[in-house]
């Protein structure tokens, strides 16, 4: 399609999220705290994506949008969620360049996500750019070991009866180690990642450390046509 090629897909989030913070609802005793912690182990909201990609040389495009339907596990009497009970749709832009020679892989994907407010707390979160980028050494076809690290920045601010605070606008930046392998079920393959990365320079947002595991299946591959 359009020169390229043309895939439909799913994501399906599993996780376990832990939040605690020190709360001075008062503001007026700096000195007195009260901790306060939650924890939950879901299956997040799905999101199924379309995309087209294209190649040209040394350099791999891709245009991907997905959309993200409130039906996880989602509590307002809890601060760790994992769903995040509102649609919103994503737009998201990638170059890769990749180097047999030298075995680098360099990547970066910028994009903007648009959100519907939640039903539960009448809270609109504002629109979103978000960029990652990675640079990964390939040790061989099947491995490859890196950096990876992202920045998130509101580009307009929260709204909505529950948006008590004002309008707000969040930031946060993260980096830390990456490692990917490919492997094979059959003649099927799959492609997995691990990330683990700390945050920081946060502002009007929860800061922590982030860790993801992604298997990649393509429905397609492998099988007899």
């Amino acid at each position: 399609m359009l020169g390229g090629t043309f895939g439909l897909g799913l994501y399906a989030p599993m996780g376990y999220q832990r939040v605690a913070a020190g709360l001075n609802p008062s503001g007026i005793r700096p000195g007195v705290w009260s901790l306060v912690s939650n924890d939950t182990k879901v299956i997040g909201d799905p999101l199924p994506l379309a995309f087209i990609a294209w190649q040209s040389g040394q350099f791999h495009y891709k245009l991907s949008g997905m959309v993200n339907v409130p039906i996880g596990d989602y509590s307002k009497t809890r601060i760790a969620n994992i769903g995040l009970n509102r649609w919103a749709g994503d737009i998201t832009g990638s170059l890769t360049w990749i180097d047999p020679a030298s075995k680098i892989e360099i990547s970066v994907s910028p994009g903007v996500t648009f959100n519907g407010e939640n039903p539960a707390t009448k809270y609109r979160t504002g629109t979103e750019f978000h960029v990652e980028a990675a640079a990964m050494y390939h040790v061989s076809a099947s491995f490859s070991a890196g950096l990876s690290g992202y920045h998130y920045q509101q580009l307009t601010g929260d709204s909505g009866l529950g948006a008590v605070q004002g309008s707000l606008k969040g930031q946060v930046s993260a980096i830390g180690p990456s490692l990917t392998y490919n492997f094979q079920i059959g003649q099927r393959p799959v492609y997995a990642s691990a990330r683990w990365m700390r945050e920081f320079n946060a502002k009007n947002r929860l800061q922590g450390d982030v860790g993801f595991l992604t298997l990649t299946v393509p429905l397609g591959a492998g099988l007899p046509r």
